[in-house]
């Protein structure tokens, strides 16, 4: 019978700043297998506490993979002290987002190998096998954890591969060079996580960058905000100073992280939680993840883009973008697109409840999760704007005209409180509970917004639109010099077709209430 019935456990991640981790092993360790050692003394990747903890305990040697890609150690057959193999699965484990180092797959990529003859110690009778050993390795520079957008990029990236593999399990390495599963299982029109998860990504990116990048637009604009000395003591020093503004800036991501990383540990929570439910109920639960994953990098790419930045610019160019003249052209994801098509009436023109002009005024169920759509939730709520849906024939879009604000009548909803609950019936009221702090508006406790942006930069804004009205700062809050914007949710002639036919045909035939019509799509 084979040593080992089972792969060698890897370890948990780092789950705390208070457990010691171990950074990568550099160095040679020769060729020859007589010179190698067991449980330290050889080239490693990062290590956290537990799985540092579990190489000593289990006597384990050097990091190798089968021909195959099957990931596993070198141990010492107990039978005839022969170098063996056991199977481990630390390939593909996904590495945690407060492990500055890069993924173990690309740690094995940059290692020096040799290839050996060692008993399978997972086969019955432990033949002996070809296995790749590390033996070698000079990479050891930690990511660059003060280039925020960098660093959140790569958080939000682990985040996804943490749930995936709790849910789905990891693939061990086999016929793999990537470190990652293959493709989900999760209908293609379903939000967020893996159908499409470079518009995840660059969501939240694009928020994070412009809000703390160090040349993005709300650095420059809030120097010029407050360039001048008549214009208080921010520009004479203060926190928002060209001198102290990237600190400031940094300072506030910091904060707004940690509130961001304790959501994301009770969500992690939630998904450990499933270990034992059925695979069917595991593929909803992703669903349901993917849902909310998806939503708020989203919703935070069109708060920035939308109406933030806007904020900043009108106060210097009063037809800017997010002007009335010049709405903020919005295009979300292919599958949020899709999506948000299957929610408008085939005929444009209906104005009977849920719709004004073919377009709902509440919130859609998302066919895919049996909940609320909370992207459609997030952006296009209230739909403070009424106007009839057009078609722009220069880029064969359908065009949806909409307000953004704070206010009653704007697209982002007056209370957290139908979100949350949401939340709370889906993934616990611990979720729930560490995502309303993560959205708090507080002082203006009524409203919100889901974004990466902290409160204080609001508050910012609305302090520079008051100074340039000349009108008196508030030392409580300034949250009412907000100014609501406009922008257009726009959909393709390809998007429209597969998420809405119906309508898809009546603008490619009747065409808008212009008479300009959709150019038919393959």
């Amino acid at each position: 019978m084979s040593t080992y019935s089972n792969p060698i456990p890897v370890g948990n991640g780092t789950i705390s700043t208070f457990f010691t981790s171990y950074a990568p092993v550099q160095g040679n360790i020769g060729t020859n297998p007589a010179g190698w050692t067991f449980r330290a003394g050889y080239v490693a990747p990062f290590r956290s506490f537990d799985q540092q903890l579990v190489n000593a305990s289990w006597n384990l040697g050097p990091y190798c993979r089968k021909l195959d890609g099957t990931s596993g150690r070198i141990v010492l057959d107990q039978s005839t002290a022969d170098i063996g193999f056991a199977t481990q699965c630390w390939y593909d484990y996904p590495r945690t987002p407060l492990e500055p180092y890069e993924e173990n797959s690309e740690w094995w990529a940059k290692c020096g190998k040799v290839r050996i003859q060692a008993r399978d110690q997972m086969t019955s009778g432990n033949p002996w096998i070809t296995v790749e050993v590390a033996i070698s390795n000079y990479q050891s520079s930690s990511i660059n954890l003060f280039e925020p957008p960098t660093y959140f990029g790569l958080f939000f990236t682990r985040i996804i591969k943490l749930i995936d593999h709790a849910i789905r399990g990891g693939n061990c390495g086999t016929n793999s060079d990537s470190g990652y599963p293959g493709s989900s299982t999760l209908n293609s029109k379903s939000p967020g996580i893996f159908s499409d998860l470079g518009g995840l990504i660059n969501g939240g990116l694009s928020a994070l960058g412009n809000a703390f990048g160090a040349n993005g637009p709300l650095f420059t604009s809030m120097g010029a905000a407050y360039g001048s000395p008549s214009e208080g003591p921010a520009a004479a020093g203060g926190p928002l100073s060209d001198a102290n503004r990237g600190n400031t800036l940094g300072g506030w991501l910091g904060d707004h992280l940690t509130k961001f990383n304790n959501w994301v540990d009770d969500m992690n929570d939630y998904v450990l939680s499933l270990a034992n439910e059925s695979a069917t109920a595991k593929a909803e639960a992703m669903k349901q993840v993917a849902g909310l994953f998806g939503a708020a990098p989203e919703a935070a790419g069109l708060f920035m883009n939308g109406w933030v930045i806007p904020n900043l610019n009108l106060l210097q160019d009063s037809n800017g973008p997010g002007s009335d003249a010049n709405p903020y052209q919005w295009r979300p994801s292919n599958e949020s697109q899709e999506r948000y098509a299957s929610y408008l009436s085939g005929d444009p023109t209906v104005n009977s409840y849920p719709y004004t002009n073919g377009v709902p005024t509440t919130t859609p169920t998302n066919p895919d999760t049996g909940q609320n759509d909370w992207g459609w939730f997030l952006t296009m709520l209230n739909r403070g704007n009424s106007a009839a849906p057009t078609v722009d024939t220069t880029t064969n879009e359908v065009v949806i005209l909409e307000n953004y604000g704070f206010n009653r009548g704007g697209s982002i909803a007056a209370s957290t409180d139908t979100f949350l609950n949401s939340v709370d019936s889906v993934f616990g009221s611990d979720v729930g509970d560490s995502m309303g702090t993560l959205l708090d508006m507080s002082p203006a406790a009524p409203l919100f917004v889901v974004t990466f942006v902290p409160i204080v930069v609001l508050e910012v804004i609305g302090q520079a639109n008051k100074v340039a009205k000349g009108e008196t700062v508030n030392p409580v809050t300034n949250l009412d010099g907000l100014v609501d914007t406009k922008f257009e949710l726009r959909i393709s002639a390809k998007n429209l077709k597969a998420g809405n036919p119906t309508l898809y045909n009546y603008l490619t035939t009747t065409g808008d209430a212009n008479g300009n019509t959709i150019t038919q799509v393959p």
